[in-house]
């Protein structure tokens, strides 16, 4: 996690706490492709996807709940 950016904390952040990338887009003023962008960096920094997309929303990916959690 060397290359993590503040930014991408606070996306992540905002994300576990919505289950949302719209909701977080909203929160943090951002558009939901934006944040979508952000929290692939962030997975592709850390080495693992930190949440599974679905229709309905985002959700701690499977064994990384802690993760998701701590935010």
């Amino acid at each position: 996690m060397k290359n993590v950016t503040l930014r991408q904390l606070r996306v992540f952040a905002s994300v576990a706490r919505h289950l949302s990338f719209t909701r977080a887009a909203e929160e943090l003023n951002l558009t939901a492709p934006a944040v979508s962008m952000q929290i692939k960096e962030f997975e592709a920094e850390v080495g693992l996807p930190v949440f599974d997309r679905e229709p309905s929303g985002a959700r701690a990916a499977a064994g990384h709940a802690p993760l998701a959690c701590g935010a």
